[in-house]
């Protein structure tokens, strides 16, 4: 299974810039042990954004409300937004997509809001039915003006993508697979000229897959903050997940895309998570 780390890396002071602070897109078979076909799979869309920007509040949290995007024009077309297929998209009978509607939102509800750092987030769950085989991506991708916050060593108003594939062939143990849930938080400070050493903490609910990682790579896994542009010269990436870097600009925000792979024999899927760490 791969599964795809956006991280933004921030060196000290937390700066103002556009509202996207990062996120993840995660699916998993309602009912664990499903054999059938179709089967019912729950998306899960978690995103992080620049509290000036975008609202959420304790009382919205407790009312169960959507995250407020009334601070711009910008923002309103979040409201009517849905994860779009992308690449081959069969949606007829015996297509590699033929379940999805393509109408799965991706304005969240809020969640948690955190006014020290500057960041409220949002999450929701959507059911879909989907069919044995049925193997595509969805993504939830800007276009300019709307983008992440302000980068170091990219253009202003970076656009973001996230990006989840959705494999329902049967793993080889008979068994519809689960993406893999990676848990930071998010921003993680790292100090400008010091060297750290940042592990991806991630777990899996299919018994003996294995983990590795790489640099996400082309517009649909990370839009317009893809590495090695932007981050710092000479950053690592481990195939254990364990990233080295050294902050070299004060006050800046790095973005670091990760794409995870979780795999057991010949079974892969992968999804896509975008973290902030500051």
């Amino acid at each position: 299974m791969i599964k795809t780390s956006l991280l933004l890396v921030f060196v000290l002071d937390l700066i103002l810039a556009d509202h996207f602070n990062g996120g993840t897109i995660r699916w998993r078979p309602e009912n664990l042990t499903a054999t059938g076909s179709p089967v019912q799979i729950i998306i899960t869309q978690t995103y992080s954004w620049s509290a000036s920007k975008i609202y959420c509040t304790n009382a919205m949290i407790t009312s169960h409300s959507l995250i407020d995007v009334s601070s711009s024009s910008y923002y309103t077309p979040l409201l009517t937004q849905t994860l779009s297929c992308t690449g081959t998209c069969n949606y007829g009978s015996g297509g590699n997509a033929q379940g999805y509607n393509k109408s799965t939102p991706v304005i969240p509800y809020c969640t948690d809001t955190n006014p020290v750092v500057g960041t409220n987030i949002g999450q929701r769950s959507d059911t879909e039915l989907l069919y044995v085989n049925d193997d595509f991506t969805v993504a939830f991708t800007s276009t300019s003006p709307v983008s992440w916050i302000s980068l170091v060593g990219l253009p202003s108003y970076p656009t973001w993508s996230l990006s989840c594939n959705i494999d329902l062939n049967l793993r080889p143990d008979g068994y519809y697979n689960t993406a893999p849930v990676a848990n930071m938080m998010s921003p993680l400070n790292i100090q400008n000229n010091v060297k750290k050493t940042i592990t991806i903490p991630a777990s899996d609910a299919n018994t003996g897959d294995t983990l590795k990682c790489r640099w996400a790579t082309g517009s649909t896994e990370c839009g317009e903050a893809c590495p090695p542009t932007s981050l710092p010269a000479g950053t690592v990436l481990y195939p254990n997940c364990t990233i080295q870097i050294t902050g070299t600009v004060n006050n800046g925000y790095y973005a670091l895309a990760v794409m995870k792979t979780f795999a057991k024999i010949n079974f892969k899927s992968k999804i896509n998570l975008n973290e902030l760490i500051n």
